[in-house]
């Protein structure tokens, strides 16, 4: 009797182990850096969000028409998946900084777009992503199961705003204006890398900013101007690297 207990406790602590290796084998980890000089995250009044305002990472459902859902927040609601939250805190004395990391065991969003989905009560809501390659959801079960995402790759506003060092929620009455979505092609061969954009604002000044992938969060500004729909780079060294990321945005003047 004594033998055949013990055989069941090992077979039931062998069918744990084996539920969290498969758990490990099809998860995947969302890293979120909170580097110096990064936007903070803030309110529609411009005051950083205070510690423990939730924000979730997460995307849209695969057959969810975003375009034309841009400004009605009871069907992006309806339509959005979670994928894992965090909280906001202050870090090294500033306000309104996000970081950590959130891990699952959902093969469904491999290859999917991150959202970052910021709930200020019940009334203000923020929803932010970015054209960079590394704003998708791991593979689960890759080789390298994670990516790294921060607040200063975002450069796409489903709702909300990003003002100087600040993104910030907006408020959910009214009906807000549907913002334009930036789309990028990107196309390297080997003399040059093509950039085409569009969905952003021709009258205002666009900037190109590139970052080695080596180094994230170290852009550096390599063309800009008024009205730019496009930009051939043919710097060696950027075409030697092609890990390296883009990023187009207006900017004031």
């Amino acid at each position: 009797m004594k033998f055949k207990r013990m055989s069941l406790v090992l077979i039931t602590a062998t069918l744990v182990l084996l539920s969290g290796w498969l758990n490990l084998c099809l998860g995947a980890t969302v890293q979120v850096n909170a580097g110096i000089g990064q936007p903070i995250l803030a309110a529609a009044s411009g005051v950083a969000l205070p510690d423990g305002v939730q924000v979730e990472l997460g995307t849209f459902a695969q057959d969810f028409e975003l375009d034309s859902a841009l400004g009605d927040l009871t069907a992006l609601r309806g339509a959005w998946e979670s994928f894992g939250k965090l909280n906001i805190r202050t870090i090294f004395g500033e306000a309104g900084r996000l970081a950590g990391e959130v891990f699952a065991a959902s093969p469904e969003f491999s290859a999917r777009q991150i959202y970052w989905w910021v709930a200020f009560g019940e009334a203000e809501v923020g929803i932010f992503t970015s054209s960079l390659p590394n704003w998708y959801f791991p593979v689960a079960g890759s080789v390298l199961p994670s990516t790294l995402v921060s607040a200063s790759d975002i450069d796409t506003i489903i709702q909300g705003a990003l003002k100087s060092d600040k993104l910030m929620t907006a408020p959910t009455s009214g009906t807000p204006a549907k913002p334009a979505l930036l789309t990028v092609d990107i196309e390297r061969t080997v003399i040059s890398t093509e950039l085409r954009w569009s969905g952003l604002d021709s009258r205002k000044h666009i900037e190109v900013v590139y970052s080695d992938a080596l180094q994230p969060d170290s852009w550096e500004s390599i063309t800009s101007g008024v009205g730019l729909t496009s930009f051939s780079d043919t710097d060696p060294k950027r075409l030697a690297n092609p890990l390296g990321f883009y990023r187009v945005s207006t900017v004031d003047q």
